[in-house]
């Protein structure tokens, strides 16, 4: 797996995913017009990290599950290692609610064990609904429609990803 970061705040900007016939990643020139076509910049911009999809594949396992990472980097300012966030969780009490605007669904997302509160950003069908801050790792959305039909509801933090329940109103 090839990680490619920005040098002047370390900040992810893509990552090769596995391949069986690379395992250290592609070339670091293919993968970073990637990071150029999302942040700007030039290839000088960019520095590299890799992990060897078989020597490491744990860690490379647990990136491509997590929520979000980041990069360590040692006293010379090279990446020394891999700080992984784990993915929040999103359930419902009701996967089906009457569609006459008063029956609700709860909707709760949960940040893993020994996350910090934060930003918690909910989207019914790609529009968002709700911002919020979880308490004790904790938020919820109560949901209810009056128009018949289902609803993708996803829960969204910027360290532990996104994650999402189907509602269904009849």
């Amino acid at each position: 797996m090839l990680v490619v970061y920005r040098r002047t705040d370390g900040a992810i900007a893509s990552n090769s995913g596995t391949n069986s016939n690379l395992p250290d990643g592609p070339a670091f020139e293919a993968e970073v017009q990637n990071a150029i076509r999302k942040l700007g910049g030039t290839a000088q911009d960019y520095g590299e990290y890799r992990l060897n999809d078989n020597e490491s594949a744990e860690t490379v396992a647990a990136i491509l599950a997590s929520g979000s990472y980041d990069l360590t980097f040692d006293e010379a300012g090279q990446p020394s290692g891999v700080i992984i966030y784990e993915r929040l969780a999103v359930v419902t009490d009701k996967a089906q609610i009457v569609a006459d605007g008063v029956d609700t669904a709860t909707v709760t997302v949960m940040l893993p064990d020994g996350a910090e509160d934060g930003e918690v950003i909910f989207e019914v069908n790609g529009e968002q609904a709700a911002v919020t801050t979880t308490v004790n790792r904790m938020a919820t959305l109560e949901f209810s429609s009056a128009e018949a039909g289902v609803y993708g509801i996803e829960a969204i933090s910027a360290r532990h990803g996104r994650a999402g329940v189907e509602v269904r109103a009849e």
